[in-house]
């Protein structure tokens, strides 16, 4: 954008290159996972998101990872967290991100058995479960992932499974949004009647 002072610096290129060296090399653990919060945690969401991100990262910068990184997508590839779905959509995005960067088919493979994994698990009604519900801030959250993921390969099964889940947010959002307003109606209503009440 005009006056972006920060526009073609060479420096601002070393520094995301030296993040992305310094996260595979030094953050992550020897097995290749990340900790999210705790010491020695190998968090699948830390994993998945953080390798998701940083690849995502480099895919934009056109910049190499270091090799370390496939030992992180090693251990996506025996990982999952299928009771928190945004995690497994993240943990696509970070496989499919390794299989362009690497062009090694076993990430690809990885990303489409995660992926056929939370196909499998949308619930009818069209939302992909959090620990057995539906939760719309996740919800975002997974179709932020599957929309990347479906711009990058135009797989129809994706774009169908999302609009299934965007048409159910759109649903309960309306709900609740009509469930709030007959509420404060209602409270006002009881406001009033008290008041008559009381002369």
């Amino acid at each position: 954008f005009p006056g972006n002072k920060y526009y073609d610096k060479k420096i601002l290129l070393e520094w995301a290159i030296a993040g992305i060296k310094y996260l595979f090399n030094c953050v992550s653990r020897r097995d290749g996972s990340f900790d999210e919060l705790y010491p020695n945690e190998r968090s699948f969401c830390g994993t998945s998101f953080t390798t998701y991100l940083i690849t995502e990262a480099a895919l934009l910068l056109k910049i190499d990872v270091p090799n370390n990184a496939q030992k992180t997508g090693h251990w996506l590839l025996r990982n999952n967290n299928t009771e928190l779905i945004n995690q497994m959509a993240a943990s696509i995005m970070a496989l499919y991100n390794l299989y362009l960067i690497t062009n090694k088919s076993i990430y690809l493979d990885g990303a489409e058995e995660k992926l056929e994994k939370i196909l499998n698990l949308q619930n009818s009604k069209g939302y992909y479960p959090e620990y057995g519900g539906y939760d719309l801030g996740y919800l975002s959250i997974q179709l932020s992932c599957l929309g990347k993921y479906y711009k990058k390969t135009n797989d129809p099964v994706v774009y169908k499974s999302a609009l299934k889940a965007v048409k159910f947010a759109e649903q309960e959002i309306f709900v609740q949004q009509i469930s709030k307003l007959l509420s404060e109606k209602q409270s006002l209503l009881f406001k009033l009647l008290r008041k008559i009440r009381i002369c």
